[in-house]
């Protein structure tokens, strides 16, 4: 019996054995795929240059008098209609990027992410003031002065773009705001066929508002360490354009004659800005996968 009992358990050992060597060895775990280092919420600083771009503004004159049309006023030499200007600027951003598992600490990966930023500005545009004598009328004197302000921007954008490692390619576009403050001012002067004590009058047109447009541009930023970026942008930006209407008239004489003058001043909102900046990262999910 003894030697009965010793085979069925030499025959069971070897049954179990044999199934043992017959089941699957378990693969190892997929290695995790790398850090995404552009992902998430970020928020940084950034100080540049702006720059006005003068072409396409337009300016026109003319004098008035009583019983006769306008008599346009003409100019040369004047740069009225090109006031390229430049300025500094500074402010910061806010975003929040998504990219894909190849975005990580190497590689290459998509990007997409929005972009907020507001910044105070100063770029001051004046023109030299014109002072224009009558034909025929030497006394009869006008000068005209015009001059706008850029006090701050900002924009709302989206952002495209593709990372090798910690360098990241992207463009951006979308929204822009900004506030200008425009000013024009005209004046008249009668000194020789005067009947009354003076005969100088001035008008200033004067405005200050919120302006709306659109921005686009390019970048490149760096992961230079662990949390921390730097970029360099270029952006585009077109808040339309700003009409102004000035006019300066006095009664040069008992029988109600009006002498003066009126201008028109037309003006393009659009910039170039350079700018650098730095940004902190936050982190967060990859939502991209293979």
């Amino acid at each position: 019996m003894k030697k009965i009992a010793l085979a069925v358990a030499l025959s069971m050992l070897g049954a179990g054995t044999s199934l043992a060597a017959d089941m699957a060895v378990k693969a190892p775990p997929a290695p995790l795929p790398p850090p995404c280092i552009w992902c998430g919420f970020y928020i940084g600083l950034n100080a540049g240059w702006v720059g006005s771009t003068g072409n396409n503004n337009s300016f026109a004159a003319s004098t008035l008098e009583s019983g006769a049309g306008p008599t346009p006023i003409f100019f040369s030499g004047n740069n009225f209609n090109n006031q390229n200007t430049n300025g500094g600027f500074g402010g910061g951003q806010i975003g929040y990027n998504w990219a894909w598992p190849g975005a990580g600490a190497a590689g290459y990966g998509w990007l997409v992410g929005v972009e907020a930023d507001i910044q105070g500005a100063s770029l001051h545009r004046s023109s030299p003031a014109l002072f224009v004598s009558e034909v025929g009328e030497p006394g009869d004197v006008s000068s005209l002065t015009a001059d706008s302000r850029l006090t701050w921007f900002g924009t709302l954008r989206g952002r495209v773009g593709v990372t090798s490692g910690p360098v990241l390619f992207y463009g951006t576009g979308g929204l822009a705001f900004g506030g200008v403050n425009h000013n024009l001012r005209v004046s008249f002067n009668d000194t020789t066929d005067c009947a009354f004590a003076s005969c100088a009058v001035a008008a200033l047109n004067s405005t200050s508002d919120n302006r709306w447009g659109w921005v686009a541009g390019v970048g490149i930023e760096w992961m230079f360490a662990p949390n921390w970026s730097v970029k360099g942008e270029y952006q585009y930006i077109d808040l339309g354009s700003v009409t102004r209407t000035a006019t300066a008239l006095v009664t040069t004489d008992a029988g109600g004659e009006v002498e003066g003058v009126t201008a028109i001043r037309r003006q393009n909102e659009r910039f170039n800005t350079v700018r650098i900046g730095v940004n902190y990262h936050f982190g967060g999910p990859v939502v991209g996968r293979y």
